[in-house]
């Protein structure tokens, strides 16, 4: 029931704009959670625009590092790819992959959903070689 979903979480980011302010954690929680919505309704250039803006106010009030910063770059890559915009999907899922191997580990399951989001990538880049390497590692990392 995406839909429904949007509506609220237009009420929730206008509320919590109002009574928190723009660059709130939480008002970034929910202008991140509305990207998402507007992806699973294929609305990807609404996504794409708030992704953007919560990104910035995530960097800077988080960090670059921060996992909300990152899962907001991962969520913005995959809308790249979403628009066809394939080859900055990858760099951004990249950079994504090595703050995450680095601050959370080779095996922890946001790195790996982040290698798999990549391997598919990788085939939108029609390298299904490379795809089929790393889904192979994912696979030896999971188990």
């Amino acid at each position: 029931r995406f839909q429904e979903a949007l509506e609220l979480q237009v009420q929730a980011l206008d509320k919590r704009r109002t009574m928190l302010g723009e660059d709130h954690p939480d008002t970034l929680i929910t202008m991140h959670n509305l990207a998402s919505t507007y992806g699973d309704l294929g609305r990807f250039q609404e996504a794409l625009e708030l992704q953007v803006q919560a990104l910035d106010k995530r960097r800077t009030m988080l960090g670059e590092d921060h996992p909300d910063t990152l899962s907001t770059m991962h969520n913005l890559a995959v809308t790249y790819g979403d628009l066809g915009r394939f080859q900055e999907a990858l760099e951004l899922k990249l950079q994504v992959l090595d703050k995450r191997r680095t601050l959370l580990g080779e095996d922890h399951p946001a790195t790996l959903g982040t290698m798999e989001s990549m391997a598919d990538t990788l085939e939108a880049l029609d390298r299904p070689e490379k795809a089929v390497l790393l889904r192979e590692e994912i696979v030896r990392k999971r188990k």
